[in-house]
């Protein structure tokens, strides 16, 4: 049972690696301490591996089959939010407690950093075409730069 444990731990790990490392090149020019993320991350990848390996077949064997198992259930979640995603009342909840369930950069931002940019390039003789998506707790801010 230890060893079954031990797999699907690993098992999710291997996963995420990959997920990791293409999140750490996308678009960009790794510096010095990414490159040695990236290989401490293979690295990790590669003894993720051999621990599978390790286990022996019969714990890997079970380990896919309970895999398997779970992948009905996975999708049956994914069609029961599906539904729920198309229900008005599922809307309407959460429409109804919107402004208080709304994340708040400003009271989230302890070291008052997004003022200080804001005040740095707000200009009256230019025009801002968005800011922020629809009209959240952010949306009086920039006229008060004005």
């Amino acid at each position: 049972m230890i060893l079954l444990s031990t797999f699907t731990s690993l098992l999710a790990y291997s996963f995420s690696i990959p997920s990791y490392l293409i999140l750490l090149v996308k678009d960009k020019k790794l510096s010095a301490t990414q490159w040695i993320r990236f290989v401490i991350a293979i690295v990790a990848f590669v003894f993720s591996m051999w621990a599978i390996i390790g286990s022996g077949e019969t714990i890997v064997y079970w380990g896919f089959v309970l895999l398997m198992a779970g992948v009905p259930f996975y999708a049956l979640m994914k069609l029961q939010a599906k539904l729920k995603m198309q229900e008005r009342a599922h809307w309407n909840r959460i429409g109804s407690g919107y402004q208080e369930e709304i994340f708040d950069v400003f009271r989230s931002d302890r070291l008052k950093i997004i003022p200080k940019i804001i005040a740095k390039y707000a200009n009256p003789e230019h025009t801002a075409i968005d800011f922020g998506c629809g009209t959240g707790r952010a949306f009086e801010v920039p006229f008060t730069f004005i």
